[in-house]
């Protein structure tokens, strides 16, 4: 493997390891997007539902890491719900 692969094999893998993700619990949407652009929305009504709220937070990291392929090290989040 020549020298500059390899960097760039590294800087990729540092990437996907340290990648960070925001969340955005909103009143009727539950909206998850990453440094790269990456993203997953989905419907949540937070007046009927607020119990589901773990639930719903796991499914949807669950999506965008499988979307991804990353590992989220860092977590941003806003409540506007």
């Amino acid at each position: 493997m020549n020298p500059s692969h390899l960097k760039e094999t590294m800087a990729a893998e540092s990437a996907r390891a340290s990648a960070a993700v925001g969340v955005d619990i909103g009143g009727a949407n539950l909206k998850l997007a990453d440094s790269s652009g990456a993203s997953v929305a989905c419907s949540f009504p937070m007046w009927s539902q607020a119990e589901r709220l773990a639930q719903c937070l796991r499914t949807q990291f669950a999506a965008l890491c499988q979307q991804t392929q990353r590992r989220y090290t860092r977590v941003a989040v806003t409540m506007t719900g």
